[in-house]
């Protein structure tokens, strides 16, 4: 800390305060996203006030079908550690079974079928009626182990 110091002396007699203020400051830390890796379920990145992006794995429980009901994709998620609420406090959230009613454009469903595992981006926005919003989905290999604790509910159960 010493050297910084006398490099900060030097620079500021150099007239550069800004470098010395920039070298001196540690930068805060930022939660980053690991789209693939096991631990992804951690992840959420703060895209704007109000905005969130999260990413997860999970098992395809339904597929959206054009007409009636049941017109979301339904995900059975591992838990976050980080999810913010409208407030913006952090309080987690328990795995279980979303329904997700909105696909971004370009996100494309086709080759997915039920059960498979996958790992996916979702956006939350809380200013918006469509709070939750998949902006990205890969299948992954079906031997991926997930952390679900819960059992999926039977096809034949209301959701």
């Amino acid at each position: 800390m010493r050297s910084a110091a006398k490099v900060c002396g030097a620079i500021v007699v150099c007239g550069l305060p800004v470098a010395c203020e920039q070298r001196l400051r540690p930068k805060p830390p930022v939660e980053s996203i690991a789209p693939d890796a096991p631990e992804a379920q951690r992840g959420a990145q703060s895209l704007s006030p109000g905005i969130w992006r999260y990413t997860t794995r999970g098992r395809i429980e339904r597929l959206p079908k054009a007409t009636g009901v049941a017109r979301d994709l339904a995900i059975h998620h591992e838990a976050l550690t980080a999810f913010y609420a409208r407030d913006g406090s952090n309080v987690g959230m328990k795995e279980m079974v979303m329904d997700f009613p909105t696909i971004a454009p370009g996100v494309s469903l086709e080759g997915l079928a039920l059960d498979d595992v996958v790992v996916f981006d979702f956006d939350v926005d809380w200013a918006s009626r469509d709070v939750w919003t998949v902006t990205r989905i890969k299948r992954l290999p079906k031997d991926t182990p997930l952390v679900l604790t819960h059992p999926s509910p039977s096809p034949e159960s209301p959701k």
